[in-house]
């Protein structure tokens, strides 16, 4: 096999090149494959939502994800104090707002009684006859 050269090497890439650009195979901007880029997956995602009757849904800013958005993971909704109803069905694992309901805050435990507790016989708590 013979070495090739720098220039030798630059020749043959160049003519390939050429004739590509000539087939009009080659060009100037990469080419995402379908499926695979975050914006195709974004539009994927509303048009699912949309399909189960949900239009308006805001996605999360992936540059500022503290900017407000409605579609999150369970475990998301979870943490914000809401509960995702029983049945609802989810795109790729997340939920809209609009599937759950906010979760009441719990009263906090009364504290056992201090002291003794007082021992009442039964025949003090049975009706006289």
């Amino acid at each position: 096999m013979a070495k090739l050269d720098q220039e030798a090497l630059s020749q043959i890439v160049g003519a390939v090149l050429a004739s590509l650009q000539a087939q009009g195979a080659a060009s100037a901007a990469p080419v995402a494959k379908a499926g695979n880029s975050l914006e195709q997956k974004d539009k994927a995602l509303i048009a699912g939502f949309a399909r189960r009757g949900i239009k308006n849904v805001v996605l999360m800013d992936r540059s500022d994800p503290a900017k407000a958005h409605d579609v999150r993971p369970y475990q998301g909704w979870l943490k914000l104090g809401y509960q995702v109803r029983k049945g609802e069905k989810g795109i790729r694992g997340l939920f809209h707002q609009s599937q759950c309901d906010r979760i009441a805050p719990k009263a906090p435990a009364k504290p056992a009684p201090k002291g003794k507790a007082k021992l009442t016989s039964v025949k003090a708590q049975l009706p006289l006859v």
